[in-house]
């Protein structure tokens, strides 16, 4: 067998059972019809890629109905309540266009004006320009108070009826000018000032929009590049302020994690170092900060009991090591209100033998039916007296250590005790250690 046959025999294996792990994809055409009508139509302006790519790998019904409540979770203005508002005011927006921007056979939340209902919400105010001789029917909507990322806090949006039938579409001043609007411009079609004076001149705020959609704008060339920026960033305004990471860790643990919790993924922090004892032994130390730790009100107790998994595996997946903590969480009001100025970090340690490992760490929320997850690659020398330079370890107060069981704590350098955070938040009565 020649040399370049068999490298075409081993990438052919190696696809062959690469694809084997992969999960398969479904399109969206062969979803159940509910679940089709979901993702194509009633979120379609609001899903994130990899949220609908995660969605497209997904195989059940029961797993489907799980990762939409994990999709409205994350989406909760007032996590812990029975009232999603984000939720209850996207459907309403989807009602109103559908019955409002209908046209034809068409569906509202299809239309130009549906879809920037959806995304935007009601306008503060629309201006409507009834269809004249010189013109065609047009409206402007206004927005102010806009807190989303890539739009200004205050713009229109120009619509209007191309030729007096079909629906009202979107000026885009990319693609369109000022003689897109009026219904007999005689002069040369790519002279947009020509166009934009003859407009002036019969309504002269119709013909300010079609120059800038920013209330204000000093506009010294045609098109204006601020509203050519708000007319393409309208369309991911709504996803770009999502941190869609859960939808990755749903498909990763749908399968590990209780059902009760497969919808509940919260983020965190996650720090690693490999240290060696005074021995001579490396250490793995590690700390878990989770952004969030939902936890529980009786009388004067706030707590909550939290679950940790580790579980250590070399390069073809043989468990190395692995252990369970049960954590109990018990503090009075006044214990909890001092303890929120620094967030709550999990923090261990284990010996490790010389090799390549995948280390993975599980948190689960016995309390909220809340998780979260770290993952990590270790690797140890062989050799003892290898050097090796691991990342720069930063703490943001430190304790010395004298007892056997008090040098026995993770993060213990040298008798010194390192308080860290993975996130690397300090404040200004800090010392950096």
């Amino acid at each position: 067998m020649t040399k370049k046959l068999r490298l075409l025999c081993w990438t052919i294996c190696f696809l062959l059972i690469w694809t084997s792990f992969v999960p398969a994809k479904i399109k969206p055409k062969d979803l159940p019809e509910n679940y089709r009508r979901w993702l194509e139509e009633e979120v379609v302006y609001i899903i994130t890629p990899k949220e609908k790519d995660v969605f497209l790998q997904l195989n059940t019904a029961n797993e489907r109905d799980l990762f939409i409540k994990a999709f409205w979770k994350h989406r909760d203005p007032t996590a812990g309540t029975d009232k999603n508002e984000f939720r209850d005011e996207h459907y309403r927006r989807l009602n109103y266009v559908n019955r409002r921007y209908r046209y034809g056979g068409k569906p509202g939340w299809k239309t130009d004006g549906g879809k920037a209902y959806i995304i935007l919400g009601e306008p503060n105010d629309i201006r409507i320009f009834q269809s004249s001789d010189a013109y065609y029917p047009a409206e402007l909507w206004a927005y102010q108070g806009v807190k989303m990322h890539g739009l200004p806090s205050a713009f229109n949006l120009l619509f209007y009826q191309k030729g007096r039938i079909g629906e009202y579409i979107l000026y885009n001043p990319a693609m369109m000018g000022p003689q897109s609007l009026l219904t007999n411009f005689m002069e040369d079609p790519t002279n947009f000032m020509a166009a934009y004076y003859e407009l002036e001149e019969i309504q002269p705020l119709l013909a300010q929009a079609t120059i800038s959609l920013i209330p204000g704008e000093s506009v010294i060339q045609f098109p204006s590049i601020a509203s050519l920026a708000l007319v393409q960033n309208l369309d991911g305004a709504v996803i770009r302020s999502i941190e869609d990471k859960y939808a990755q860790k749903f498909l990763e643990y749908k399968d590990i994690v209780e059902v009760e919790y497969s919808a509940n993924y919260t983020d965190s922090d996650a720090e690693l170092q490999i240290i060696k004892a005074q021995s001579g032994i490396p250490f793995v130390h590690f700390s878990l900060e989770p952004k969030n730790i939902s936890m529980e009100s009786y009388q004067d107790s706030i707590y909550t009991t939290l679950e940790f998994n580790g579980i250590l595996t070399d390069t073809q997946g043989q468990i190395i090591y692995q252990f369970e903590r049960m954590v109990p969480l018990n503090f009075t009001k006044e214990q909890f209100e001092n303890m929120r100025q620094r967030p709550f970090i999990f923090t261990d340690k284990f010996p490790v033998i010389p090799g390549k490992f995948h280390f993975s760490l599980l948190l689960k929320n016995k309390v909220s039916k809340e998780f979260t997850s770290f993952k990590t690659r270790i690797s140890i020398a062989a050799d003892p007296k290898t050097f090796t330079m691991t990342s720069l370890l930063l703490g943001f107060n430190a304790t010395q250590m004298t007892t056997p069981k008090q040098l026995n704590k993770p993060f213990v350098i040298q008798n010194l005790l390192l308080y860290s955070q993975a996130k690397k938040s300090f404040v200004a009565k800090d010392n950096l250690y």
